[in-house]
């Protein structure tokens, strides 16, 4: 099995599928189905968006500034890829879609009732960048489905059934795998890992000593002459420096992997 090289190219997938909408300034609503979207920045909460700029939305962003995010799931799927083929300069895609155009705070531009999540933006930057344009934007507020809050009041967005983008293909969220290490954790892991280190010092030190000394009360115990003690008392004594300087070799090692 080998590699192959290609040509540059866009091969960054899975990537989510969300639906865009918009208002132009008369208030008249429309929807595009966006993959080129992503996190940009934790605080402030910032969000980034591509598009073409031969799209019938760009224009109405680029007027109006704003625009939401509607996170699609698996009951959106078909509306997400109908309204990511179809221009709004044809059809009204609420209307065609059924979907519900809702208001929202902070911006004119509507949400999508029937999506899980909903996120109001406002534009902050906009780089032409060649087939795309990238509008960055500021997060300004997030409405859910308070559907799919549990009893505590948590809101369970991998239970909200997201689906993805990979290549000209849509698929739903798969199994979990695992869970995102806390920084905690992680620094209760570090902190054993120390502590097993430094005692292994601790150990190195004193282990000859104790080795020294049971090695005299050994040969005291079966009457040995003193010549003879002090005879085999440094032979030991290396012997168990030995030992332990190749025990330590091991163990340092065994951290220095357990920390990648």
């Amino acid at each position: 099995m080998g590699k192959q090289s290609w040509k540059a190219g866009n091969m960054l997938n899975p990537v989510p599928a969300v639906m865009v909408s918009v208002a132009d300034q008369n208030h008249r609503p429309n929807i595009i189905t966006v993959a080129w979207a992503g996190t940009v920045c934790t605080n402030p909460p910032m969000v980034s968006i591509s598009v073409r700029p031969s799209r019938y939305s760009y224009e109405i962003i680029e007027k109006t500034g704003e625009f939401v995010i509607n996170l699609t799931n698996e009951k959106l799927a078909k509306a997400c890829d109908y309204c990511g083929v179809v221009s709004g300069r044809d059809v009204d895609k609420f209307k065609k879609t059924g979907l519900t155009p809702v208001p929202v705070e902070h911006v004119k531009a509507p949400a999508i009732a029937e999506s899980p999540v909903n996120i109001a933006c406002r534009v902050v930057e906009s780089h032409p960048l060649g087939s795309h344009t990238m509008f960055v934007a500021e997060v300004l507020g997030v409405t859910v489905d308070d559907a799919y809050l549990d009893e505590t009041g948590k809101f369970d967005i991998n239970g909200t059934g997201l689906i993805m983008y990979s290549h000209g293909e849509y698929f739903a969220l798969g199994k979990k795998l695992g869970k995102f290490t806390e920084k905690e954790k992680m620094t209760r892991g570090l902190l054993q890992q120390r502590v097993h280190q430094y005692s292994i010092y601790i150990f190195t030190f004193l282990f000859p000593v104790i080795a020294d000394g049971f090695c005299l009360f050994f040969c005291s115990y079966a009457k040995r002459q003193v010549d003879q003690r002090i005879a085999v008392r440094p032979y030991l004594t290396a012997y168990c420096v030995f030992l332990i300087g190749c025990l330590i070799v091991i163990c340092q090692n065994g951290i220095f992997l357990s920390e990648f």
